[in-house]
């Protein structure tokens, strides 16, 4: 039986490698990391608990903080992330040993130019693929977190068939909100909820198809998705310093060599238009009144 308690939301810090074009948390990214997380005693047994960021997995605290909420008790282990860095065999299978459960994967396209063309990395589609294939091979589940913009929301019938072919237990579709960097370029990012409205029924008939449990707008369609998502969360902390933590000996995992999760990437803020454009988003420059499939 799933814990019908909130899920607790602990943060890690705004460091991330992606710059998505609709990030809340604007340019906070380059942000010195938070303070320790909480320590083993902080953790309550039974709870469920997810580690947010930013991007969780840039924090070297990650994998002693989950590992220290599984031996308090917790349930459920949830790490929220764009998975990039598990694309490293021996990142994910460290994820895993330290006692994440499962992830809640940020992909925003059906193709890697739409998918990078909101990250604004290229090969990021790439990298995050890898990671939820290492990830699945480590034994880690996942579920899918896209945030429907304007350049995404007639492609999410695509996003859907994606996720489940790539083995996601669950989608969650977000509101693109007016803050951060959406709130600077919303003329790219948000969608008009009426054309947004006309879509939602094909995907919630496609998802019952393939057996992908269904998360709108912070409701949930299938109630056993929930535990998949972290989402904004009502009960987000900044874990405390910890007042005297007790020496131990380093973990195999905690000793093996951390990759760069940036390695070769570089961020592309120039504007895209034209026929590049119409390249990424088909459905975007359809004709009025066209067929278009999904």
């Amino acid at each position: 039986m799933l814990s019908t308690a909130p899920m607790r939301t602990i943060f890690l810090g705004f460091a991330c490698n992606n710059h998505c074009a609709f990030c809340s948390q604007g340019e906070q990214g380059a942000a010195p990391p938070g303070p320790a997380p909480q320590r083993e005693g902080s953790f309550a047994r039974g709870e469920d608990v997810a580690f947010v960021g930013g991007e969780p997995t840039l924090s070297e605290r990650l994998l002693s903080a989950a590992a220290d909420a599984k031996k308090a008790g917790a349930r459920w282990v949830l790490v929220q992330t764009n998975a990039r860095r598990l694309c490293y065999p021996d990142y994910a299978r460290a994820l895993r040993a330290a006692g994440v459960d499962a992830l809640d994967v940020s992909l925003q396209g059906s193709t890697p130019a739409m998918h990078d063309y909101h990250t604004e990395v290229p090969g990021s589609m790439a990298q995050t693929v890898a990671g939820v294939r290492r990830a699945r091979e480590a034994g880690l589940r996942f579920g899918v977190s896209t945030v429907v913009t304007r350049s995404n929301f007639r492609h999410l019938v695509e996003i859907a068939r994606l996720a489940r072919s790539l083995g996601a237990e669950a989608l969650s579709l977000a509101e693109a909100a007016p803050y951060g960097r959406a709130a600077r370029s919303r003329d790219r990012v948000i969608p008009a909820p009426e054309l947004v409205a006309d879509v939602i029924p094909a995907v919630s008939r496609e998802s019952a198809r393939l057996g992908l449990g269904l998360r709108l707008f912070g409701r949930s369609a299938s109630p056993a998705a929930d535990r998949f998502f972290a989402g904004l969360g009502e009960r987000n902390e900044t874990p405390a310093l910890p007042a005297a933590p007790a020496p131990s000996r380093a973990t195999d995992e905690e000793r093996a060599p951390k990759p760069n999760p940036g390695l070769g990437e570089r961020r592309v803020r120039e504007k895209i238009s034209g026929p590049a454009l119409a390249a990424i988003f088909p459905k975007l420059f359809a004709p009025e009144g066209t067929e278009t499939n999904g």
